[in-house]
């Protein structure tokens, strides 16, 4: 049932980013030549996203003697809401390290999620099945937190419209005052970019902080967003099954 609900999230909000990007867009997408693919990929999206409950099912968690230590200890002495706060500050840098070794050594795996060369809300759908692992792995922490099942409802499709909203293609330069602390799509186009060099930076995926921590910052207003180029600048020739199983 989580995952119905977090596709309608995912629909819904991609619905509303539609109709921004159709009277704002940043860059000019042809979507006629990429529609179909970015929506087959979200598909196999879906069905990444529940192999992967069964692949990590994280029930191993409930029985570590230290999970359950800990568990108790925040029960009694932290309140609910702040070990969400944490948890979302966790999962996010745990992501940001998955996400550095995706772009090296484990490139192959990320790949398929850098191929398009339009970029639009659906195009982060794109994830080949050991991403969609890499991403998943902080739900982890849910467990030895001892935070409530239905949250991780809350933080599924709170991660569903977030990728939704970084991939967007809008012309908005006031999200610039935002790039303090939160991405924004046109931070997140720079990631994008066919340059190697652009490519390993901006890697966040909630906050930027941690980009400007660990070196990994390049700033969106040096670049006109209608010139940046995407996709991967590379000779070799990879099916598109080779692509999305990330090998």
């Amino acid at each position: 049932m989580e995952h119905i609900i977090t596709a309608v999230a995912f629909l819904a909000t991609g619905m509303i980013f539609s109709l921004w990007e159709r009277s704002n867009p940043a860059r000019k997408v042809v979507y006629r030549e990429t529609i179909l693919r970015d929506f087959g990929s979200a598909i196999c999206g879906l069905i990444f996203d529940v192999l992967a409950t069964i692949v990590l099912p994280y029930t191993w968690v409930d029985d570590w003697q230290f999970s359950i230590v800990l568990g108790q200890w925040l029960d009694t002495n932290v309140s609910l809401w702040v070990r969400f706060v944490m948890f979302f500050l966790l999962s996010d840098l745990l992501y940001y390290g998955f996400h550095r070794l995706m772009h090296d050594p484990l490139w192959s795996i990320h790949k398929w999620h850098h191929f398009p060369r339009q970029l639009w809300w659906l195009s982060g759908m794109r994830a080949s099945f050991p991403h969609v692992l890499f991403v998943g792995f902080p739900l982890f922490l849910f467990w030895l937190m001892n935070l409530p099942l239905g949250f991780i409802l809350v933080y599924q499709i709170v991660l569903a419209c977030l990728n939704n909203w970084m991939h967007v293609n809008v012309a908005a330069p006031w999200m610039r005052w935002f790039e303090w602390l939160v991405v924004t799509p046109r931070y997140h186009a720079i990631h994008h970019s066919i340059s190697l060099t652009h490519r390993n930076k901006n890697l966040g995926a909630i906050f930027t902080f941690w980009d400007r921590l660990f070196g990994t910052y390049l700033d969106p207003s040096l670049f006109q967003q209608e010139a940046l180029e995407f996709g991967i600048n590379e000779n070799e020739e990879v099916s598109t099954l080779r692509l999305m199983v990330g090998l």
